[in-house]
């Protein structure tokens, strides 16, 4: 009697491929940690070998992708999970094999040590220290541009890497849109441009207990999360249980440093609550710069400039920083519609898309070669009148004041105005948002937020979640609707 050999179990070839992307993960994971250890403590002799690291793992996670593409190249995906999986598997993939290895390389060398001149060109005001790496790191940019191809305009290469299929055209539209609704609901408001507590001194210490206290109100476990110190705040996810964020403590006018602690942690939320099945595997990150910025513009605007956020804070602030002013004069404290905010992330909501607007508008001209990096302070102040109606003093205030351009991060921008729209989109889907907040119901707010956005990872590109959530594309109207509920309604 002849015995049947048992059948040999079928090879799932997706399952192989994510399994051999765990050492990609690790590259990643590696190259997050040294470019947080840089910003954060990092000795400036250290540099050069650190810019080398960076540059030499680089290279090897192009070549394990590379090495993974035959093992998914016929794949189809039999389900959501797996098309998305395979979708930015591809992704990756198609980026690295575009780029030569000497290409990518000196983009990780060069960022490395072009933000460590930023910071010392910032420190003494003078933009001429960094401009020639700004122009190498320019030239950089254009070329992968033109390696990664385009229809139309060559940052729409560039902002698709943040923005999956949005383009230049939708950008402009999106912009054409919003401003002018900003304006007018501007023009219909009367408060405040100034306030006292701008000039309130605090102490670093006793503001962080308050973010402290905020951490445990978001439930963002010290297990698995901590907060440093770095010139430029940002988050950078390490793992799902292993988070960093940093920020700073400017000596006054302390909702600056508490605003850019609560966004960060918006950022680090949506880290911490994505799917742990996607835990080193190609989705499992955001599902675009937009939608995780939306998150921390979610947090830091519509939830902690709101009034019934305020008032739970108010105690904490007398307390912690001996603020003694009443709930009522913090929230006009922190929505104040300054005439003079220079500064980007000091901006209200009102003049923060502005902001945003004249950074898009000249990267995008740098990119395709209709402004010089030798002209950029001049045509920073330019804009800066154009857009926010002032002049900046110094380089500081101006053109040096954004460390994204200097780490090559063109076609970044925009996608704080996405968050910001989808942010407002979100907002309409609460409903009764104000009523949870007053309530404290901030466990639900983060639930849902979670199975609405966080779970899902980059499985969906930005445009099928926000069809899925919502039912439609990126839409600017719930956000200016937002807005006119905010500050329309408060001001009658």
């Amino acid at each position: 009697m002849m015995v049947q050999k048992p059948k040999a179990p079928k090879i799932n070839r997706l399952e192989e491929a994510i399994k051999g992307y765990g050492v990609v993960a690790s590259i990643r994971h590696t190259q997050s940690l040294l470019f947080w250890d840089q910003e954060v403590n990092m000795p400036k002799g250290g540099l050069n070998t650190r810019a080398k690291a960076l540059g030499d793992l680089e290279v090897l996670a192009r070549r394990e992708l590379l090495s993974l593409g035959p093992k998914i190249k016929h794949l189809k995906g039999r389900d959501q999970f797996e098309r998305g999986m395979l979708r930015e598997f591809r992704s990756e993939i198609f980026y690295v094999g575009r780029l030569p290895e000497d290409l990518l390389r000196e983009l990780e060398v060069h960022s490395s040590k072009t933000v460590e001149l930023w910071k010392i060109a910032k420190r003494k005001s003078d933009f001429k220290m960094v401009q020639p790496n700004l122009e190498r790191m320019i030239e950089i940019k254009r070329e992968i541009a033109d390696r990664l191809g385009y229809e139309k305009h060559p940052y729409d290469a560039l902002l698709d890497l943040y923005e999956h299929e949005v383009t230049v055209a939708q950008t402009e539209k999106m912009f054409a849109e919003l401003l002018p609704k900003l304006a007018q609901i501007k023009k219909g408001t009367n408060i405040e441009s100034e306030h006292p507590l701008e000039n309130f001194e605090y102490s670093k210490a006793k503001m962080k207990k308050v973010t402290l206290e905020l951490e445990r109100m978001l439930k963002l476990s010290r297990k698995s999360f901590r907060s440093d110190v770095s010139e430029h705040p940002f988050s950078i996810p390490l793992d799902l249980r292993d988070i960093r964020i940093t920020t700073n403590f400017p000596k006054n006018d302390f909702k600056n440093s508490f605003f850019d602690s609560f966004h960060e942690f918006g950022h680090a939320l949506y880290a911490a609550q994505i799917d742990p099945r996607l835990r080193a595997t190609p989705a499992g990150d955001a599902a675009s710069f937009g939608f995780d910025e939306s998150q921390s513009r979610f947090w830091e605007n519509i939830v902690g400039h709101s009034m019934g956020f305020v008032r739970l804070m108010q105690p904490l602030f007398e307390k912690y920083l001996g603020v003694k002013e009443s709930a009522e004069e913090i929230y006009r404290y922190f929505n104040l519609l300054k005439h003079d905010a220079v500064i980007r992330m000091a901006s209200n909501e009102l003049e923060y898309d502005s902001h945003i607007a004249m950074r898009y508008k000249i990267e995008k001209g740098l990119i395709s070669g209709e402004m010089k990096a030798s002209e950029l302070p001049a045509i920073w102040n330019d804009y800066m009148m154009r857009y926010i109606g002032i002049t900046p003093k110094n380089d500081r205030e101006g053109v040096l004041q954004d460390m994204h351009w200097y780490c090559g991060d063109f076609g970044y921008f925009p996608a704080y105005t996405y968050g910001n729209v989808i942010s407002g989109m979100l907002w309409k889907t609460f409903g009764n948002l104000d009523d949870l907040i007053e309530q404290r119901k901030f466990d639900y707010i983060r639930e849902r937020l979670k199975e609405q956005v966080h779970v899902h990872g980059s499985i969906y590109n930005p445009k099928e979640l926000s069809n899925k959530l919502f039912g439609k594309d990126y839409d600017t109207a719930d956000y200016v609707e937002y807005l006119e509920h905010k500050y329309l309604r408060r001001t009658e």
